[in-house]
């Protein structure tokens, strides 16, 4: 029986590492991806320089933060959900009513309504996002709800 060369062993070695990599690398490619924040309308939970990573075909919920593809500019944006489709999104007297019921919100900050007025309604494939940082965010509130196919993903860390 004919021994292996310890120079083909470590070369079969060093090739299986690679395609190792190359694997992991097209499984975060297909199902994750990494942006950066541009902006400070999501703090203090991501400030302007962050680094997220999101998953691109993860399921959407309420408050959840999620990249945007922007139409206008063709960058990505991070905004958080606060409506999902059907529902009816009002903000009055600082505060942000769904379908009727106050919000239970990651933030004290006083919301004002929009230039696009304080009542929203939902179809079945739009969502109202915002920023958490209310005072600087440019959000639904101006630009009105977005559709399911501008999500590009739901953050999942930073």
């Amino acid at each position: 029986m004919k021994k292996e060369s310890p120079v083909y062993t470590k070369f079969l070695i060093v090739l299986s590492l690679l395609a190792f990599i190359f694997a992991l690398y097209v499984l975060f490619a297909i199902s994750y991806a990494i942006g950066i924040v541009n902006g400070d309308s999501m703090n203090p939970t991501l400030k302007n320089g962050d680094v997220f990573v999101y998953a691109k075909e993860a399921s959407i919920d309420r408050m959840n933060i999620v990249a945007i593809k922007d139409s206008e500019s063709g960058n990505t944006i991070v905004k958080r959900i606060i409506g999902l489709p059907m529902d009816v999104i009002r903000i009055k007297n600082g505060a942000i009513y769904i379908n009727g019921e106050k919000l239970d919100d990651v933030t004290t900050s006083y919301t004002e309504p929009g230039s696009l007025g304080d009542t929203f309604v939902l179809g079945p494939n739009e969502y109202f996002v915002i920023g958490d940082n209310r005072e600087t965010s440019v959000d639904s509130r101006s630009f009105g709800s977005i559709r399911q196919e501008e999500i590009l993903g739901v953050v999942i860390g930073k």
